[in-house]
């Protein structure tokens, strides 16, 4: 979980997932909750960022979804982003 303060530049990078047969994931999609106009989000590199002046304080629940191709192979992580004034 993040704590962004307002009107600065600031990002993120999600650890990688892992799994016990050591499988490489592809990551597919990365949302924020609400929508989060401000960020910038990089799916491949698990990464959320945002600009300065990029985004409206406030709670932001993000959810990074990756797959590594194989039977129930797909899962997810999630975090917050409070981006305080």
């Amino acid at each position: 979980n993040q704590v962004w303060t307002f009107d600065t530049a600031s990002s993120y990078q999600y650890p990688a997932f892992t799994d016990p047969e050591g499988d490489t994931f592809t990551y597919t999609s990365l949302a924020c909750i609400p929508a989060a106009a401000g960020f910038i989000l990089t799916a491949g590199t698990r990464t959320v960022s945002m600009a300065a002046s990029g985004q409206a304080a406030g709670l932001y629940s993000c959810t990074i979804t990756a797959d590594d191709t194989y039977v129930n192979g797909v899962g997810t992580g999630v975090f917050t982003i409070t981006v305080d004034t």
